[in-house]
């Protein structure tokens, strides 16, 4: 495992996963820095003319009632860099609802902006949300195995999918250690530090609708009693 406190975390798959590209955490990696300009005005920006913001989760921030979190929404879903905190950040307003023209708000409570390029300097490690992808896969068959109405292709509605995600973090993950082969690179849940043979350790689990499996921690216990 690898502990990691005090950090700022950056996404690279968008809203909920949803726009996962691997030329998003490349461009970031081959350019040494995550740009400002790649980035659109920030959620108010029709009421207040700041300009534009790279988007930060602090994870020391506390929970605020009904407020989501920029780490359920956009950390956990995708590759994400983890930075360290010598940048200059502003802290909007939190708030389900916009109130003050005159202050950036967000409706995240650990929603952290940086006004200017971020250097890969801060760059400490990467997540990737593997155990979370092998959660989902063990909830999809489960859920097939139990339906009364099988019909639908095992193959095609939970495998492929599933394989298509998976592959996509694989590359995320060859990427980084292409960039630095020392970088530290740990599954976003539970901290477990990731290796390449890992990847087709969960492969062989999806291509062999083991069902059993339903953890990283449980794949690297498994792993270590076989050597």
């Amino acid at each position: 495992m690898i502990l990691i406190i005090n950090v700022y975390y950056h996404g690279t798959a968008g809203f909920k996963g949803f726009h996962c590209a691997l030329n998003r955490i490349e461009a970031i990696l081959k350019t040494g820095k995550i740009s400002l300009n790649k980035y659109s005005n920030a959620m108010d920006a029709k009421y207040v003319s700041h300009g534009k913001r790279i988007y930060l989760s602090d994870p020391l921030k506390p929970a605020l009632p009904k407020l989501d979190s920029a780490i359920n929404l956009y950390i956990s879903r995708g590759p994400s860099l983890v930075l360290d905190r010598k940048i200059n950040i502003i802290e909007p307003s939190y708030s389900l609802t916009y109130e003050n023209q005159n202050t950036e708000w967000t409706n995240l409570f650990d929603e952290v902006r940086a006004y200017e390029d971020i250097s890969l300097e801060h760059l400490k490690a990467i997540t990737l949300p593997i155990d979370l992808i092998i959660k989902k896969y063990q909830i999809d068959l489960l859920n097939y195995l139990n339906s009364k109405n099988v019909s639908s292709s095992v193959l095609k509605n939970i495998i492929r999918p599933n394989l298509e995600l998976l592959n996509f973090m694989e590359k995320a993950f060859k990427a980084a250690k292409n960039f630095d082969s020392h970088l530290p690179i740990y599954d976003f849940l539970t901290k477990v530090i990731i290796d390449e043979d890992i990847f087709e350790a969960i492969k062989m689990i999806f291509n062999n609708q083991n069902s059993e499996i339903y953890s990283i921690k449980q794949l690297s216990i498994e792993k270590s009693q076989e050597l």
